[in-house]
């Protein structure tokens, strides 16, 4: 059987999947791309994953994705921080910790009966400061199989954002120099990896990190993110970052 590969992004397509698009005369019309005999690889990030025998139809599929089946992709605009970085919804847990909700890569295979996991990893981030008078976060990193095979590889990219009110936020690369560390990566890391960077000592301003999870599956395809891009970029929480109390703020920016 022949297989053709095709990255495709969503935010996610489970959630997209269960509301369906019945009531567009367009959302019943499979891809173009998908013929008899013709199994094409996907890979996309979703907060949910799929079940083992579950197969989502691909008249299902959100309008912007059966669009990049059949070749067309959409372009972003432009930002002084980088583009895609989103909070990946979580809680607070205390003044100085906040916990991402899981994420799943998956990589899928589609044909005209829909399509199905062939590999999913489970990953989520954890921000922390250890401590009030800190200028420093560490970022763990957690990435598991969740289905199908138990190999795959991580890496990572780290940049730190600066949420600038009334104005577009920037990086705390070009900011000003205040002490806070640059980005870094992409390297490689693993399940529990933790990125430990200075955020700058500028007192009353807000401060967020900024991690790509990049997931090579098995067979050597890239999950690619809802920016369209390889990786699912997590924006962490903000940080009030204050002379003698820096801690977790209140309220967060979101990247949306």
């Amino acid at each position: 059987m022949h297989t053709a590969r095709l990255m495709i992004a969503t935010g996610s397509l489970v959630a997209f999947a269960i509301l369906g698009l019945a009531g567009s005369p367009a959302a019943l019309a499979q891809p173009s791309s998908l013929i008899p005999g013709s199994d094409k690889t996907i890979t996309f990030f979703s907060d949910h994953p799929l079940g083992p025998q579950e197969r989502i139809a691909t008249a299902s599929l959100p309008v912007e994705v059966r669009a990049q089946l059949m070749g067309e992709v959409s372009s972003a605009s432009a930002s002084h921080t980088p583009i895609g970085y989103r909070l990946r919804k979580g809680n607070l847990r205390t003044d100085y910790l906040y916990v991402s909700a899981y994420v799943w890569a998956i990589e899928g295979s589609c044909n005209l009966n829909g399509c199905k996991a062939v590999q999913q990893v489970r990953l989520q981030l954890f921000e922390s400061i250890p401590g009030k008078q800190s200028k420093r976060w560490t970022l763990t990193m957690y990435a598991t199989p969740w289905s199908g095979p138990n190999y795959f590889a991580l890496r990572y990219y780290y940049e730190c954002g600066v949420n600038i009110k009334g104005a577009r936020d920037d990086t705390c690369s070009t900011w000003r120099h205040d002490g806070a560390d640059g980005h870094s990566g992409p390297a490689d890391a693993y399940n529990g990896y933790k990125i430990n960077r200075s955020f700058g000592s500028t007192p009353n301003v807000t401060k967020f990190p900024m991690v790509n999870f990049f997931v090579t599956f098995r067979d050597g395809t890239h999950a690619i993110g809802d920016d369209g891009h390889d990786g699912e970029k997590f924006r962490g929480w903000d940080v009030c970052v204050k002379k003698t109390a820096t801690k977790m703020c209140k309220t967060t920016g979101t990247g949306d």
